[in-house]
């Protein structure tokens, strides 16, 4: 429910084009060089992060409960201690191998499965345990825990582009798609298109339309990626992996 209102969320803002371009023309003996820029972009929703910290804390908790639970089912009592462990490291900070373990007790194939889920295993795959989604959850909430997570960024990564002047029809969108999205901030550079000497076109007016996203803000955990592919991977990790493989159990 969280991450549905948040995609709207971020929808309304994306529709209402939360930004404007500003162009400036520099004159080359060659011809005219039109550089089109970010003037301003409105500020994004203030209840976005916190629609998204509670998504956070939901999925957070709802594996706690399921560590809860298969204590229950295992026959066992729970101690305020159960929780369902994420560590990116197999050692501990005196240097020992970890041991995966849930207060209370589990089935061992079901503490089997869990340890196997730990970000620590992809380091043995050659992989970076912060990039597994437990490794971001178990992040993203702590910081959640102690203050708002910090969605400063807007991002495009699709744009497109055409104009029209007098005496010329509307010219067709050249669209422009990127696999990274750039940052949508004051002052950035949109397009830059040179006009030689003479060109009918200089004076044509040009418009934007980008595909607006909001990103974690720059220096925070997933800094410059965007937040709804995060959170996608989260919801997908929580619920498409780790309770489907350990609902047998309960």
């Amino acid at each position: 429910m969280h991450a549905e209102e948040f995609e709207r969320v971020c929808g309304r803002y994306a529709e209402s084009r939360p930004y404007s371009v500003g162009e400036k023309q520099e004159s080359y003996d060659n011809g005219i060089l039109r550089t089109f820029f970010i003037d301003n972009v409105a500020p994004i929703p203030k209840e976005l992060p916190v629609i998204l910290g509670d998504c956070i804390q939901n999925l957070r908790s709802a594996l706690d409960h399921l560590a809860w639970q298969l204590v229950l089912a295992a026959g066992n009592t729970p101690t305020d201690r159960t929780a369902f462990p994420i560590f990116e490291s197999e050692f501990t900070k005196k240097g020992k191998v970890r041991t995966i373990r849930i207060d209370g007790g589990v089935d061992p194939r079901a503490l089997a499965l869990i340890e196997a889920a730990q970000p620590y295993v992809r380091k043995r795959r050659g992989q970076d345990p912060r990039d597994d989604p437990l490794a971001i959850l178990h992040d993203l909430s702590n910081i959640d825990k102690h203050r708002t997570l910090l969605l400063v960024g807007v991002s495009y990564d699709k744009k497109a582009f055409w104009g029209e002047g007098v005496g010329l029809a509307r010219a067709k969108p050249a669209v422009a798609t990127r696999d990274e999205p750039i940052a949508l901030e004051k002052n950035a550079v949109v397009e830059a298109v040179h006009y030689g000497v003479g060109h009918p076109h200089t004076d044509m007016d040009v418009d934007f339309e980008m595909s607006v996203r909001i990103t974690f803000g720059d220096g925070e955990r997933c800094g410059g990626q965007v937040v709804s592919d995060v959170l996608q991977q989260l919801l997908h990790a929580v619920g498409g992996v780790i309770v489907p493989a350990l609902s047998r159990f309960l």
